[in-house]
Parts: structure tokens; sequence; C-alpha cells
């Protein structure tokens, strides 16, 4: 079965249909998770996967293979936005639409489809009950709490107009520094690590900052 899915032979179905499921569910998870990781290029590499041996032996268009390029690459742009948004929903499509395009028969695409799809109903909310504690997210994201009855007197907030810079992504929340203090900031739009930004007002003990551009 693998040498006829190398070579775009008859055979190939349940390893394509298993690749581009894989792909899909590893896009998804990279694009609700913070940050660009690695996941999200194995997504993509194998939902190109998926597809390749069979446009490389002429059994199907090449087509197939660059909207499925086409819309991992956007479903990885994505990643670097807050939230899920047109990137991905317009990548997602695309990699549907070579799916469509790459199937043999309407089983096939529906087998497939639904496998992609049980995949991300499993994956994705298992990856967002854990993100709060993982390492990730402690990086990005501060937990400061303050304490009782050890005399720690609670810190004033910078006013709205101070500067400073982020100290790791904002997507869209993550640590800012300002004034040689850092807290904990919401920003409304991606905001990559090193930053210069500035308080556009507070939220409890949440800054909302934007980007401060160059004079």
């Amino acid at each position: 079965m693998i040498e006829n899915f190398l070579s775009g032979g008859a055979g190939i179905e349940p390893i394509a249909g298993a690749l581009f499921a894989v792909g899909v569910m590893l896009l998804l998870v990279e694009a609700v998770g913070p940050g660009l990781g690695a996941s999200g290029f194995l997504g993509a590499g194998c939902a190109l996967a998926s597809f390749l041996p069979d446009a490389a032996a002429g059994s199907e268009p090449w087509l197939t293979v660059v909207l499925a390029g086409l819309g991992g690459a956007l479903m990885l742009l994505d990643s670097r936005a807050a939230g899920f948004g047109a990137f991905g929903w317009v990548g997602l499509a695309l990699l549907i639409a070579a799916l469509g395009l790459g199937a043999a028969t309407v089983q096939q695409f529906l087998f497939t489809l639904c496998g992609a799809a049980a995949l991300s109903a499993a994956a994705v909310p298992v990856m967002l009950l854990r993100l709060p504690h993982s390492a990730a997210m402690a990086k990005i994201q501060l937990d400061e709490r303050l304490e009782t009855g050890t005399g720690r007197a609670a810190r004033t907030l910078p006013e709205p107009g101070a500067r400073g810079r982020a100290c790791g992504d904002l997507k869209p929340r993550g640590p800012v520094e300002i004034a040689g203090e850092r807290y904990e900031a919401r920003a409304e739009r991606f905001l990559e690590k090193g930053a210069a930004v500035r308080v556009v007002r507070r939220e409890g003990e949440t800054l909302v900052v934007e980007r401060e551009e160059a004079e």
C-alpha cells in the first residue's frame, strides 16, 4: 500500500485520507493555539503530502496541490492573529476544495472529511482545556495574584499613554514591560515580542495596549 501511495497508484486512498485528516486537525489546533509552532508546519506538510503523489503521477491535476498549499499557508497565517479569523476560514475552504477535487469518489470525500472533523473535534477541545496550564501560555499570559496578609501593597497600573514593550507575543493577551515593571496586557491585534506598545486604557488589572507607531 505504501509503495502504491508513493507511486500514485491504486490503493492510495486510506493513506492519503489519513494524511489529509491529520493535517487539517494539526492546522486547526495551531490556528486556535498561541503563536506559531511546529504542529502547523507539520499539518501543512501532511495536507500537501496527501495530494503530491497523485499529482506527480498525473492521476490528478496539480491544482489540488496548489489549493492545499494555499489553504495550509492561509491557516498558518491566521495562527499569527488573534482567534480564528477570515484567513483561517478561507484556508479551510481551500483545503476542502482540494479534497473534493482530488477524491476519487463522493464516498471517499465524505469519509475523509468526516475523519478530519472527528479528529479535530477531539483534539481542539483537549488543547483548549490544557492551554491555560501549558508552558506556552505561562510565557504569554501573566497570572499574577494580589497577596493578602503579607504587607505587599497593590501596584498602581500605568496611566493611558504610557509606553513600553511587549515581553512576549500578544495573541491577544501577554506580558508587557513599562518603566521596568511587567504587567498583563491585551491587544486588539496581534503584537509580536519586542513590539513598542502604548497603553490605551485599563480594564481591572489588565492593560489594553496598541502598537506604538514610530514617529
